[in-house]
């Protein structure tokens, strides 16, 4: 199986990148393609305090489906 995730920062805000791009091909599976939008902007206070921001969301997002369509 390949799994092939990227991100960019944008031309506006080269600090941050608050979006990803997986790709997923499994052999003898349809190819799996995702846009995650991260929210650039939007914050999330969490019940412990911490702030999650629409990067962490979209980072966590990418890393939790390339393992589950890695298992």
């Amino acid at each position: 199986m390949m799994i092939y995730q990227y991100t960019q920062a944008s031309i506006d805000h080269p600090d941050r990148c608050e979006d990803a791009v997986l790709v997923s091909q499994a052999p003898g599976y349809a190819p799996v393609f995702v846009v995650i939008d991260g929210m650039g902007g939007h914050q999330h206070q969490l019940a412990d305090g911490e702030m999650l921001t629409g990067r962490e969301a979209a980072q966590f997002l990418s890393t939790v489906l390339a393992a589950e369509l890695g298992a």
